[in-house]
């Protein structure tokens, strides 16, 4: 009996380790904070399952940068490997008859390369968005994704830049949708997955997209970030540091 415990244990110990590893590896792929041309800041929280949420944000030219999130259904290895696999792609902008600058055009190709059969049955959620310097507009293209949230010149409430279409993988379709918006200065957008407001308190009850919506748009008396202040109340929530969801 005590062999098979210390078994157990080094086996629980190793599946600990690789799991850091695999965290830590991610994190590794993810892009520097921005000052200029924009000024962009992240947070990412692993749950205790390795996940599938991705992010990052290119230039395409010295006009337009792009700007994405994405969430891969399940947890473990392999939903993080294709998260990773999509994320390279798009880094390295090796997918085959892409238009990066058009949102639309940009999923409809996603869709054609990642069908969920293909993949053990996994899909994924996205909000992709190419930003035009010169004209201040933002075009996006969202996947089943959480809307990300506009506030315009800084101000409430914000404005949701939602979802127009179903998840990547789940549907071989083309006809893909997008919408454009000016984005007036000083103001602030926020890009996020679903482990950011579905947490389930110890109650038993569930923190709900108004009360985060309500929460992520009070006046700041704080100078530490909103991102930091966020991440402190979700673990408040949940009654410990670890969360669900990435």
């Amino acid at each position: 009996r005590r062999e098979l415990l210390e078994q157990l244990a080094a086996k629980e110990q190793r599946r600990a380790a690789e799991m850091e590893a695999g965290r830590k590896y991610v994190e590794s792929l993810l892009p520097p904070f921005l000052t200029t041309p924009v000024y962009i800041q992240w947070r990412f929280d692993t749950s205790a399952e390795l996940g599938g949420d991705m992010h990052g944000y290119f230039p395409l030219d010295a006009d337009h940068l792009a700007l994405y999130l994405l969430d891969v259904t399940g947890h473990g290895l392999g939903s993080a490997l294709l998260g990773v696999t999509v994320s390279h792609l798009l880094r390295a902008r090796s997918l085959p008859d892409t238009v990066f600058l058009i949102p639309r055009q940009f999923i409809a190709t996603l869709v054609r390369t990642f069908q969920m059969e293909e993949h053990g049955e996994r899909f994924f959620t996205m909000w992709y968005g190419v930003f035009q310097h010169s004209t201040r507009r933002l075009s996006w293209s969202g996947a089943g994704h959480p809307p990300a949230l506009l506030f315009p010149g800084g101000h409430n409430p914000p404005r949701e830049l939602g979802a127009q279409n179903p998840a990547v993988g789940m549907f071989a379709i083309d006809d893909w949708e997008q919408d454009e918006t000016e984005i007036p200065p000083d103001s602030r957008l926020l890009i996020y997955s679903d482990g950011a407001f579905e947490i389930h308190r110890p109650d038993g009850s569930d923190w709900t997209f108004e009360e985060f919506v309500e929460f992520v748009s009070r006046p700041q008396t704080s100078d530490r970030p909103i991102l930091d202040q966020l991440l402190d109340h979700c673990r408040l929530l949940k009654g410990g540091p670890v969360l669900d969801d990435d």
